[in-house]
């Protein structure tokens, strides 16, 4: 597996893949750090030694709009209607006009937060408030601890299943589709060494692939892994 000529951080015996985001960009970037800080560090040329290289890990992204590293209507459309059937299905409705704890949140998001509806990216932007020691607007500062029931667990619980929804919904049909060219990636790696014989390129009648990595590493998001699970 690899190759064993070429330094550890180096391809084929490390991929580096990530969407084009700040935040997965700098995730992958720490934990590569972590791993291979004194290798990198050793391979980075200096004044005293014109011979050294620059160390180098080569990342693998693509437009955000255009990735795969999670369900991607832009590029399938069937993604996008898979995903609308979701939340136009009787199932959904009949959650959202029938329980009580939605129309709560949906009163206490129109008469409290001025808003006409829960924003999509709440949970996003009230936990990263909570976990960065800043401070909630006063109507949704009512938590002590998560699970103790205020009106911060409330619209929490609503976002974790509002969110996720399509997800699940059909037997996962929008997760199989949209995270599918994603599988078809980590997969590619990992049949090279269990099942050489069913590697994608075997069927494509394409010229052998590189050898597979030691590490591939796949930086991504909550909805490139919800998808995955």
């Amino acid at each position: 597996v690899g190759d064993e000529t070429k330094a550890i951080y180096q391809e084929p015996n490390l991929r580096y893949r990530a969407d084009d985001e700040q935040r997965t960009l700098m995730s992958g970037q720490v934990l590569l750090r972590g791993l291979f800080g004194p290798e990198l560090l050793a391979g980075t040329g200096d004044d005293d030694n014109d011979d050294d290289e620059t160390a180098v890990i080569k990342l693998h992204t693509a437009d955000y709009t255009v990735d795969v590293l999670t369900p991607n209507g832009n590029i399938c459309p069937r993604v996008a209607e898979l995903r609308n059937e979701a939340y136009e299905s009787d199932e959904y409705k009949k959650w959202i006009e029938t329980s009580l704890e939605v129309k709560t949140v949906n009163t206490f998001m129109k008469e409290k937060m001025g808003l006409g509806t829960v924003p999509e990216d709440i949970l996003d932007c009230m936990m990263t408030t909570i976990c960065t020691d800043r401070k909630l607007p006063d109507v949704l500062n009512d938590w002590v601890s998560v699970g103790d029931g205020g009106m911060f667990d409330r619209v929490a619980n609503f976002a974790v299943k509002n969110f996720p929804f399509p997800y699940k919904y059909n037997d996962g049909a929008y997760s199989k589709v949209g995270v599918g060219p994603l599988w078809l990636e980590i997969m590619s790696n990992i049949l090279q060494i269990v099942d050489p014989g069913n590697h994608p390129s075997s069927s494509l009648g394409t010229s052998p692939p590189p050898p597979p990595p030691k590490l591939a590493l796949f930086s991504g998001h909550d909805t490139t892994l919800m998808p995955i699970l």
